[in-house]
């Protein structure tokens, strides 16, 4: 199995907020559905493959939200607001700058409301097998009888039914369910989403935002559709499968579909453009020397020229060993090194007009 990113805990909130860091480039924060558990999902090969896809272009931050996972454990359901401090405690911690929020299932009306709320703190909004609107009656008497079998993976025939025949992903799905929430919070959770309607938010939104939905999702494509038609600058998706889990079935589909809409929206910072605007041309960058660097080289070669240690400077700017150690690689690369202290004295001996 692949090295377990490094888990930390924003505390920005008032609670502790277990996130991971995976990845460089422009920051993508997931925002988890009914419940999750960063170190337990990592073990899935699905799911793992799928984030370190999305981490091979981006920095994807991931977390657990309050009450679940590896989170501070709650009496009472986390209101809106606290669901709203904790996805910006996030945020800050992990340094996301004007992060694309990827809300999937009920983290999609948490990204919602916080798009809205923080518009100018957000770059793009993808929205995955989420709804405005509150679960049907049909829907919600699924939801209730999946939390009363809590722990036995009964919920695999809902979010995964794809895998629901297979003995070891129920059982699989069971330790998940154990792990990510107490069969408490499970209840709570559900009888939560009769308050969770987004609707009225909708026309607020004002960044670019995609809208992705299987056809056959628990949650019914009409809800995707409805979301793309009254959010300004949307784009609507719609791929085939069953599964509600998003590394469930085709991911392949649905990843394609993620990295279209990173590449139009661009990095943080870039002017945005509406769907009718022609994406500016990146400038070319040099292959080889100091001006090849990107931003986060730069930052990894500093740290390492002023001696700092790879878990010392994956700590500083909240990104994996592993990230660190690829980010040295480039480097060597680029600048014809091939140590770190070959490195320092390459830095020390830059011209101090180019000196970051």
């Amino acid at each position: 199995m692949a090295e377990q990113p490094v888990t930390r805990y924003a505390t920005g909130s008032g609670a502790h907020i277990a996130y991971q860091v995976l990845g460089h480039g422009p920051a993508v924060v997931i925002v988890p559905g009914f419940a999750s558990h960063l170190e337990v999902e990592w073990e899935d090969g699905a799911c793992r493959s799928f984030i370190r896809r999305l981490a091979a272009g981006a920095t994807v931050v991931r977390f657990d939200k309050r009450g679940t996972g590896l989170s501070d454990p709650v009496r009472e359901l986390p209101t809106l607001a606290e669901r709203d401090a904790d996805l910006a405690a996030v945020i800050a911690a992990a340094g996301a700058d004007r992060p694309v929020l990827l809300g999937f299932s009920e983290g999609g009306s948490i990204a919602v409301r916080f798009a809205v709320a923080h518009r100018e703190a957000v770059r793009g909004l993808i929205l995955y097998g989420a709804s405005a609107h509150q679960p049907p009656p049909w829907a919600m008497d699924q939801l209730r009888a999946a939390a009363a079998a809590w722990g036995t993976g009964a919920s695999i025939e809902l979010f995964a039914p794809s895998q629901a025949d297979d003995p070891r992903a129920r059982r699989d799905q069971a330790r998940f369910e154990r792990a990510a929430a107490s069969p408490a919070m499970a209840r709570a959770l559900v009888e939560s989403l009769i308050l969770t309607d987004v609707a009225g938010l909708l026309p607020g939104i004002s960044v670019p935002t995609l809208v992705v939905h299987r056809a056959q999702d628990v949650v019914p494509v009409d809800e995707g559709r409805f979301l793309a038609s009254h959010i300004p600058a949307s784009r609507f998706r719609e791929l085939a499968g069953v599964d509600h889990r998003p590394w469930a079935g085709d991911a392949q589909a649905l990843l394609d579909e993620i990295e279209r809409f990173l590449a139009w929206v661009g990095p943080a910072g870039a002017e945005s453009a509406g769907p009718a605007q022609p994406r500016r041309r990146r400038p070319v960058r040099q292959l080889t020397g100091w001006a090849s660097l990107t931003e986060r080289e730069e930052a990894v070669a500093a740290l390492v020229a002023a001696g700092c240690s790879n878990p010392e400077i994956a700590r500083r700017l909240y990104i994996s060993r592993e990230t660190v150690q690829t980010h040295l690689k480039h480097i060597f690369g680029k600048l014809g090194v091939e140590s770190r202290t070959a490195l320092a004295a390459a830095a020390a001996e830059r011209p101090a007009a180019r000196n970051p």
